[in-house]
């Protein structure tokens, strides 16, 4: 029998990364495909805003994760695993707790006291000189 380290069989799925339709809040940039990502909105938060579409969504919003590339027509979203994401400037995220969207791409302070709905993830740490969390979604 095969020793099955010798062989590594990763998909997409097992990574954790998805691919979508995006609406008009995510912008293709062709001239940053030589850096591989296809916008300067790779790194941001993003939620489901439609049937098989996502977006920056709205402030408050359930994180799906984070947008590793755009292309012409799809994007794809890191959607699980450890992922470092940019906050919203004074509203910083609480270690332990979970993260919201603010609407324009950035990770945010779920509202309320006692953990919500909507939030999601864990926050590990916090980078508050360049305004980055890292967060893992499970």
């Amino acid at each position: 029998m095969a020793d099955v380290r010798d062989t590594v069989d990763f998909n997409e799925q097992d990574m954790g990364l998805l691919s979508f339709n995006y609406d008009n809040t995510i912008v293709q940039d062709t001239s940053h495909y030589d850096m591989g990502n296809g916008s300067t909105q790779t790194g941001m938060v993003v939620a489901m805003v439609s049937d098989a579409t996502v977006g920056l969504g709205a402030s408050g919003d359930f994180p799906l994760g984070k947008l590793v590339k755009v292309e012409t027509t799809k994007c794809t979203v890191q959607y699980r695993g450890t992922m470092q994401l940019p906050y919203l400037v004074g509203s910083v995220p609480t270690i332990g707790r979970g993260i919201t969207i603010d609407g324009a791409g950035n990770a945010q302070q779920a509202a309320g006291g006692a953990r919500g709905a909507v939030e999601r993830g864990i926050v590990l740490s916090l980078d508050t000189t360049n305004h980055f969390v890292k967060v893992y979604f499970p």
